[in-house]
């Protein structure tokens, strides 16, 4: 586990908020979704039995939101905005 992510969640377990460590990322409860802490860049992803994992943990949560990072391929080259 990274240092800083270690240091986030004890900040969190202080705070009493509930947030878990899963995959090497920290991910915490906001409002009825799960949601990853860190840059956007990085990989969030994983399988359905990894969703399912996240959801016992976080109990009458609606959905866990994720992300692949972002890749210079999905940047229109034209106007370079992400489509």
């Amino acid at each position: 586990m990274v240092k800083s992510t270690k240091r986030f969640a004890e900040t969190y377990e202080l705070l009493e908020e509930k947030s878990i460590v899963f995959k090497g990322h920290l991910w915490r409860k906001y409002h009825k979704v799960v949601v990853p802490l860190g840059p956007a860049k990085l990989c969030y992803s994983f399988d359905e039995e990894e969703t399912k994992y996240l959801l016992i943990h976080f109990p009458n949560v609606l959905l866990v939101k994720w992300i692949d990072g972002f890749s210079s391929s999905n940047l229109c080259e034209e106007c370079n905005v992400l489509y």
